[in-house]
């Protein structure tokens, strides 16, 4: 068991003559200080063993380590024989009220500003809010419906030519998106800081929110007519076309998302079989294969693979993900917006690709739910199944080449 003593150190003496108080945390014969905030002077000390002689502060100092040896209590002798001063000290000091969300979130975007798109924007959202600090502790239930109401009421600006023409609500997907990545940080917090033997955040800003549901995703799908349409519309720019090519690469990848295209490194393309293989981002940390698929490379893109290849110096597949300028899905968004208002085609989405696909393969090809789960890189229903099972990517050429043939016409393999 660790041992804790109330000390004063005579170095430590202040310009005021008065000595702060630190209790010394003493284990396997190392020893740590913790400050207690608390002050004596000389008179309260044993002038020759330099010990506190005050009763008052006594009993205050020896409160506090009660309540640390209770604590210690909790902690398994296996686990306590192996821990150092300096665990102890932060085992009994570090509490939730100390630990910054904000911050962490900030060196979350820092780490990779890609993944996290959406927590950018919820970080904006907070500043509309007029929240500028936050600890874990304030993220809390009453938080969470606040946030929802922003979210429920907010207006965001309609812009067309960079000039603010309307305003509308948040989708209802994004309030669910953004809603899910606040709460995504907060428990990925408590696996950093909560340990078997130190729940440091343990309270649930949940409660009350259990039973939160969203309607079902808002059908985003396009005819094969539609589809046509749209990748025979005439691009005037650069960026017009690298936007066409970048939705045809989607939807003829099985409807694969710009976070994973832009994700692609040189590694994920094999030349000799035609194939590109990933992990798809969103479920890559809820299943036990990490969302791998492979699909094959069809020939309406192979002119769009060689013509956006990266040079030797990018370890990325394609040269526009080695530009952050290009590498960004919400210019993306803005870049399909013009040009769907400039030819006056249905305001869609680089979404409605993934979603049109799979439309398509069920209602035009006859493709089974299953294999267009697997082609579209879905968490699956018997994940140990996923497991045991060798991956046949055949499934999804068969499936993926008869959408093909039915929106742009029978092609040579």
């Amino acid at each position: 068991m660790a041992t804790f003593k109330a000390v004063v150190q005579q170095h430590q003496q202040r310009r005021d003559g008065k000595f702060p108080i630190s209790i010394r945390v003493t284990n396997n014969r190392k020893s740590c200080y913790i400050p207690t905030g608390l002050y004596c002077s000389l008179s309260q000390i044993n002038r020759k063993t330099f010990e506190i002689k005050d009763q008052f502060i006594i009993a205050r100092t020896n409160q506090t380590i009660s309540e640390w040896e209770r604590k210690m209590l909790t902690v398994d002798s296996a686990t306590f024989s192996s821990m150092t001063s300096d665990e102890v000290k932060k085992f009994l000091t570090l509490t939730s009220a100390g630990i910054d969300y904000l911050a962490y979130c900030k060196r979350l975007i820092e780490s990779n500003p890609l993944k996290w798109s959406k927590l950018s924007n919820c970080l904006l959202i907070f500043k509309d809010m007029g929240i500028t600090k936050m600890m874990v502790t304030d993220f809390n239930s009453l938080f969470l419906r606040k946030f929802k109401d922003y979210l429920d009421n907010a207006l965001i600006p309609i812009t067309k030519n960079k000039v603010i023409v309307g305003h509308k609500h948040y989708a209802q997907n994004s309030k669910r998106a953004y809603l899910f990545v606040i709460c995504q940080v907060f428990r990925m917090m408590q696996r950093d800081y909560n340990t078997e033997f130190n729940t440091v955040i343990s309270h649930n800003p949940f409660i009350g929110l259990e039973n939160y549901q969203h309607g079902l995703t808002a059908k985003r799908s396009m005819s094969a007519e539609q589809v046509r349409a749209f990748f025979n519309l005439q691009a005037n720019t650069n960026v017009q076309r690298m936007t066409m090519d970048l939705m045809k690469l989607s939807f003829c990848l099985c409807g694969i998302n710009l976070i994973d295209i832009f994700a692609l490194d040189k590694s994920s393309f094999d030349k000799k079989t035609m194939r590109i293989t990933y992990e798809r981002h969103k479920t890559r940390d809820r299943t036990l294969t990490h969302s791998l698929t492979s699909v094959h490379v069809e020939p309406e893109i192979y002119d769009i693979i060689e013509k956006y290849r990266a040079s030797d110096d990018c370890d990325r597949l394609f040269a526009f993900n080695c530009k952050p300028d290009y590498a960004s899905s919400r210019k993306i968004y803005s870049n399909l917006r013009a040009l769907c208002e400039r030819y006056d085609f249905d305001a869609i989405t680089p979404y409605w690709f993934r979603h049109t696909w799979a439309t398509i393969a069920r209602n035009d090809c006859d493709i089974s739910k299953d294999d267009i789960d697997l082609c579209l890189a879905h968490s699956g229903h018997n994940p140990m199944a996923d497991v045991y099972i060798r991956p046949d990517w055949s499934r999804i050429d068969r499936a993926n080449r008869k959408v093909l043939d039915f929106v742009f016409g029978p092609q040579q393999k």
